[in-house]
């Protein structure tokens, strides 16, 4: 959320790569900008700056190497030159900024958090199914069995809920592993594959078997 410039650490990184390479620029991206497409004020009490089309980023590159981690910097003008940045092309980098957020939770472990994920979905549905076949059970011994098709269908529209949020994240799980650093996909690559496959067998006709209960008749 802070203005988009160059911080003594982006400096210091810059140093090493424009004094081997003259042309090298530093590309720095501020998500909040984008998200919000607001510009943060350089000094406090200053009033936001509205931005429309703005993409989060600015390159830029020092003024003069040799003065070392005094070296001023000044801003290099960016251009895409394969997509028009419109309307479409923001908010599609917006939704690619929103599902980075959801896939990788900042300061966790994305192996630790997705498994998390998946455990506590899953509790939610075998806790509804579990539920759903007491009461359906209660029914039946008070000779109420005319009630179980409506409580059946009510708790599966629940259900089906739970597993269609479930299903969409982890989607985006699926969808974004492909984006982890380098350094890290050799490793957690082939955890996070296993993972995703718990689910995929975990849900695997869940809904077929909740909708069975219709036909339960005994205890």
């Amino acid at each position: 959320g802070i203005k988009l410039m160059l911080s003594s650490d982006d400096i210091r990184n810059q140093l090493a790569w424009q004094t081997n390479n003259p042309l090298a620029v530093a590309l720095v991206f501020n998500h909040v900008r984008l998200l919000k497409q607001i510009e943060v004020p350089a000094r406090k009490g200053d009033p936001l700056k509205q931005l429309h089309l703005d993409i989060g980023m600015k390159a830029f590159r020092l003024d003069d190497p040799n003065r070392g981690i005094e070296a001023a910097f000044h801003e290099i003008p960016i251009a895409f030159t394969d997509y028009p940045v419109d309307e479409n092309f923001i908010v599609n980098a917006q939704e690619f900024v929103n599902y980075v957020t959801k896939a990788f939770p900042r300061g966790t472990a994305v192996i630790t958090d997705y498994q998390r994920f998946i455990d506590t979905t899953m509790m939610k549905l075998n806790e509804a199914y579990s539920g759903t076949k007491s009461y359906v059970q209660t029914l039946i011994r008070k000779n109420e069995a005319m009630r179980v098709g409506e409580v059946v269908q009510t708790q599966a529209e629940q259900v089906a809920k739970i597993l269609d949020q479930g299903s969409a994240m982890v989607n985006i799980f699926r969808m974004m592993k492909n984006y982890l650093e380098y350094k890290e996909r050799e490793p957690l690559l082939p955890q996070i594959e296993a993972i995703l496959a718990q689910w995929d067998q975990k849900t695997q006709g869940f809904m077929a078997k909740f909708n069975a209960l219709v036909h339960t008749t005994q205890m």
